[in-house]
């Protein structure tokens, strides 16, 4: 669904694997992403709202906003990259495209941002999966929470 144009960048929001996301795309790159709990949480409404609020086509949130928040935020996910490498030993790659996960990008759109094929995305995922395998955390991806690193 998307929320708001503008500049040659779009917001759409986006339900894969369960999870719903809402991404920022410049042309056609995702830049950046927030999970939609954190998003509804901000403007204090439902995705009920939200989506009425498109249908309708009135102009009830500052989506424009969210897109400028989303664009000075978009390389945050980078300051956890060095925790990533050193705690489940990764390479820089790997533990970039974990970082980014974390923001709520799926493989593809990982692809599409670093201009990988995602078969490669694909790959560093199963090495992920390993590393969190080989140091002995548990991951239980059923569980949502807007800290995940406070779980470490």
């Amino acid at each position: 669904m998307v929320l708001w144009r503008g500049g040659g960048s779009e917001l759409m929001y986006v339900v894969e694997n369960g999870y719903g996301c809402v991404y920022l795309w410049d042309g056609d790159v995702p830049v950046a992403c927030r999970y939609i709990h954190e998003v509804l949480s901000d403007l204090e409404t439902t995705i009920g709202d939200i989506v009425r609020s498109v249908n309708d086509r009135t102009d009830e949130y500052d989506w424009e906003g969210l897109a400028c928040e989303m664009r000075l935020r978009m390389h945050e996910h980078e300051r956890y990259i060095e925790y990533f490498e050193k705690r489940l030993s990764l390479t820089y790659a790997d533990a970039r495209i974990l970082a980014m996960h974390f923001t709520g990008m799926g493989p593809e759109a990982i692809a599409r941002n670093l201009s990988l094929d995602v078969s490669v995305v694909s790959a560093a995922f199963d090495r992920i999966m390993d590393a969190y395998r080989d140091s002995g955390i548990i991951v239980d991806d059923t569980i949502y929470t807007n800290n995940p690193f406070s779980y470490y």
